[in-house]
């Protein structure tokens, strides 16, 4: 585990050797863990499961367990602000919030979670808002080799990046209006 920003993110990395994975490498886990700041809402406690099935049994390989989650909102607001100002932009954080409103009718416009978001860019070290077309380039880089690997054939088909940039985009305009008043 390396730490980062003042020791305020850390970063792990878990290797494992796959019973699954036909390959000879292992596999592995990125695990990042932030630290700068404290949740604006309640955390929820869920239930989390696996989709790995035992062949022969049918039922889960590993039993579930439960831990603590940001909550929806709150996880969809930091998504925004890290689509909006990291330094280095990641096509996953515009794949996850087109999803999440194509799929889990999740409202950037919504009021509550509008509201988060701004509060989210208020923390102490984000970057400026940044919606130059020069980040929409770097994320066309981004499809083929950091995206396409990890999804589903058919999520990766239906991932509009104008659509998914749009979205961002428009959202940014609003913040920096609001911000402006």
């Amino acid at each position: 585990m390396k730490g980062y920003s003042n020791n305020t993110q850390y970063i792990a990395e878990v290797s494992y050797a796959s019973v699954v994975n036909i390959a000879e490498e292992t596999s592995k886990i990125k695990i990042e863990v932030g630290l700068r700041e404290n949740l604006l809402l309640s955390p929820v406690r869920i239930k989390a499961r696996t989709l790995l099935i035992n062949p022969f049994s049918r039922k889960p390989a590993v039993s579930d367990i439960y831990l603590s989650a940001l909550q929806r909102e709150e996880a969809y607001a930091e998504k925004v602000r890290a689509a909006l100002t990291r330094k280095d932009v990641a096509i996953r954080d515009f794949f996850d919030i087109d999803y999440a409103i194509k799929n889990l009718q999740l409202n950037l416009n919504d009021s509550r979670t509008f509201k988060l978001i701004i509060e989210k860019l208020k923390v102490p070290g984000n970057l400026p808002i940044d919606i130059s077309l020069s980040r929409k380039d770097e994320l066309r880089s981004q499809l083929n080799t950091r995206l396409k690997p990890v999804l589903r054939q058919v999520d990766f088909e239906n991932f509009d990046l104008e659509r998914a940039y749009g979205i961002v985009i428009d959202i940014g305009k609003k913040i920096m209006k609001k911000i402006e008043e």
